[in-house]
C-alpha cells in the first residue's frame, strides 16, 4: 500500500534582496525519497543556487479530529484522520507511522563484546591489582553485567550491595560442545553466574530506548517482552538517563535481584507469570527517531503521553500534529545538489 497525501510545500529561496516564496502542491508518498521529491518540486528549485539558500516547510499540517469511535490513520478515508478520545497522542502517532509504512522493519542490532584491563593499587603493600572488565555494545547502548552479593530472600528490604566487578562474557557460538543445544541454536553471549551471586546491569550510550527482559518478561513492567505496556506505563528506560538496573521491579522503589535459578522448577519470574522456560536475558535497543513531533490544540502544546480525554479535549475538536520530517529535506537537498553538479561536471 502506497498512501499518497496531497501536500502543500512552501519553498523559500533566500536572496540578497529578500526571499522569493513559491508554493508547490503535489501528491506525496509519505516515505518518498528526496531525489523523487526534488524532481516534483524542481520548477521551484534552481540547483545552481546553494541548497543552504532554500527553506522547505509544509504549508499544511496533519490534523486528526477527536472522536468517540475508533481512530483512523488514512486521510483519504471517510471522515478523514481521527483519534479516539482515550488514545494517547504518542500511541496514535506510532500507529499512524505503522499504517503508512514509516516504521522501519525490525532487525537485530549488531552487537560486540569488548574487554579492558582495570587497575587498582592495594593500600597495604602498594601492589597493583589488575582485572578484566567486560561489556557488550548493542546498537547505541553499552551494557556491563556486574557481579554483586546476593541478599537473603526473606521478604526484608536491604540496601544496595557493592559491585564486585563485571562477569566475563564469551560468545555462545565459541562453545558449541559445552552448552545445551537450545542455547547453542539461539546464539548470543554467555557468562558464569553462581546461584550464590547476583547481578546488576549498568547502562551507557547515546539516547535510545532500552528494554531488558528476563526469559521474555519485561523487567520494568512484568509484562511480556513483545507486548506494549498498559496505558500510561513506560516499559523501557532511556539510555542517557538510566545509569543502571538493579533487578526486576516489584513495586515503586523495590526490586528483586537478578539471580541464576534452575529452569523447570517454578522459581523463575517467567515460569510464575507466563508458564514458560525460555530463560536468559533479552535486550532490545530502539534508536531515537530522526525528527521531532508535537501536538497542539489551539495555541497549547500537548503532552505526548496523554489522551484527548486526559487533556480535556472533547469529541469534534481538532488536534494539529507537526513533524520535522520535511525539514530534514534541506540537508538531503545539499547531497542531491552535489550529485547533480558532479554529473554535470563529469559530462563536461
Amino acid at each position: 500500500m502506497e498512501s499518497l497525501v496531497a501536500t502543500t510545500l512552501n519553498v523559500e529561496q533566500l536572496t540578497q534582496n529578500g526571499s522569493i516564496k513559491t508554493t508547490v502542491c503535489v501528491n506525496l508518498p509519505l516515505d518518498l525519497a528526496f531525489p523523487d521529491l526534488a524532481t516534483l518540486i524542481r520548477p521551484a528549485i534552481d540547483l545552481d543556487i546553494p541548497a543552504e539558500k532554500y527553506k522547505i516547510s509544509p504549508a499544511s499540517k496533519i490534523a486528526p479530529i477527536v472522536a468517540d469511535g475508533p481512530s483512523n490513520y488514512d486521510p483519504a478515508a471517510s471522515g478523514g484522520l481521527k483519534i479516539n478520545i482515550n488514545e494517547p497522542l504518542v500511541s496514535w502517532f506510532k500507529a499512524y507511522r505503522r499504517y503508512h509504512g514509516l516504521t522501519p522493519n525490525a532487525k537485530s542490532s549488531e552487537s560486540a563484546i569488548s574487554s579492558r584491563d582495570s587497575h587498582a593499587r592495594a593500600p597495604e603493600n602498594f601492589s597493583t591489582l589488575t582485572w578484566k572488565e567486560s561489556s557488550i555494545t548493542v546498537g547505541a547502548a553499552t551494557f556491563r553485567f556486574n557481579r554483586t552479593l546476593r541478599v537473603p530472600d526473606d521478604a526484608s528490604s536491604y540496601a544496595l550491595p557493592a559491585g564486585l566487578g563485571t562477569f566475563p562474557l564469551v560468545k555462545a557460538q565459541d562453545y558449541p560442545n559445552s552448552i545445551p543445544d537450545y542455547i547453542s541454536q539461539r546464539g548470543g553471549y554467555i557468562m558464569p553466574l553462581f546461584q550464590r551471586e547476583a547481578m546488576w546491569i549498568s547502562l551507557a550510550g547515546v539516547s535510545c530506548a532500552i528494554k531488558i527482559s528476563i526469559g521474555g518478561i519485561n523487567a520494568i513492567t512484568g509484562g511480556k517482552q513483545n507486548e506494549e505496556g498498559p496505558h500510561g506505563v513506560q516499559d523501557y528506560v532511556v539510555g542517557e538517563r538510566q545509569p543502571w538496573i538493579d533487578g526486576i521491579a516489584t513495586e515503586p522503589g523495590v526490586v528483586r535481584q537478578f539471580v541464576a535459578m534452575k529452569l523447570g522448577h517454578g522459581y523463575t519470574i517467567e515460569e510464575q507469570l507466563s508458564n514458560t522456560t525460555y530463560g536468559g536475558i533479552q535486550i532490545d535497543v530502539f534508536p531515537t527517531l530522526s525528527g521531532f513531533v508535537s501536538f497542539q490544540h489551539g495555541d497549547s502544546l500537548l503532552a505526548l503521553d496523554k489522551s484527548p480525554s486526559d487533556l480535556k479535549i472533547t469529541p469534534g475538536d481538532r488536534i494539529t500534529l507537526s513533524t520535522t520530517f520535511v525539514f530534514i529535506l534541506t540537508s538531503s537537498l545539499i547531497q542531491y545538489r552535489k550529485k547533480v553538479l558532479h554529473k554535470k561536471s563529469s559530462r563536461a
